[in-house]
């Protein structure tokens, strides 16, 4: 990432300060620790606290702050070109989960995992959990509670199925069967998934196995797909 002149020339400063007085400052300490390695054929290695603190102050003035937002995107250095594509990928995909980033992009977790807090912190996304799940979103999507819990249920094959089949309010006679059916899992699966529906209000609690959407819902879902945050065709 690109440090701009005042940053070097403060991390410079910090080198030469530290190199003066660090030194004189650890004279009154004790002696440093040498550390031998004999059997691994490493001698007299010994690693000066002196030596390394300088450097210790020095990176600290080229962290990334607050101040420095403007390298966060944009700079076409390696990291933000991964950044942007992460960034690029939660705008392609509203409730992506972590694994699914570091899938679909084939990158490490650690890698993703350290630009996805950059862009969080930075405030270009935020996330919400879902289970044992986290989902990300744009900040600028600014979607309501209600909305990143309808986005999560379509991310989910079997709820998002259950979601098409009542979204125009007609029951189908097979019902739960044929929703196992066509999702290849077992109608205790789709049982499941249903109660869940219930729980998260998309679909209203009752003892109908297979409610109607409820109508708040119905709107909030038909605007999401005409936003283009959902697809009917996923």
């Amino acid at each position: 990432m690109n440090i701009d002149k005042s940053r070097a020339l403060k991390a410079l400063l910090c080198l030469v300060l530290g190199a003066t007085i660090v030194p004189i400052f650890m004279s009154i300490k004790p002696p440093d620790v040498k550390v031998s390695a004999q059997s691994d054929g490493l001698t007299g290695i010994s690693i000066s606290s002196s030596t390394i603190i300088p450097f210790v102050i020095a990176a600290s003035f080229t962290r990334i702050t607050d101040d420095d937002k403007n390298l966060i995107m944009g700079n076409r250095t390696d990291a933000t070109t991964t950044r942007e594509s992460i960034f690029a990928v939660i705008q392609a995909n509203p409730g992506i989960h972590f694994r699914d980033i570091c899938r679909q992009l084939k990158k490490e977790i650690g890698v993703v995992q350290y630009h996805v807090y950059i862009l969080q912190k930075f405030g270009y996304i935020t996330s919400a959990k879902d289970g044992r799940y986290t989902r990300y979103f744009l900040k600028t999507q600014q979607l309501d509670s209600n909305a990143r819990t309808i986005i999560s249920a379509w991310q989910r094959p079997v709820e998002r199925e259950i979601i098409v089949t009542l979204l125009d309010g007609v029951k189908p006679v097979a019902g739960i069967k044929a929703i196992a059916v066509k999702c290849g899992v077992t109608t205790q699966a789709v049982t499941w998934h249903v109660n869940r529906l219930k729980e998260s209000g998309i679909l209203p609690a009752g003892q109908d196995p297979l409610p109607m959407i409820d109508p708040a819902a119905v709107v909030k879902i038909k605007y999401l797909i005409a936003s283009g945050f959902i697809s009917i065709e996923d």
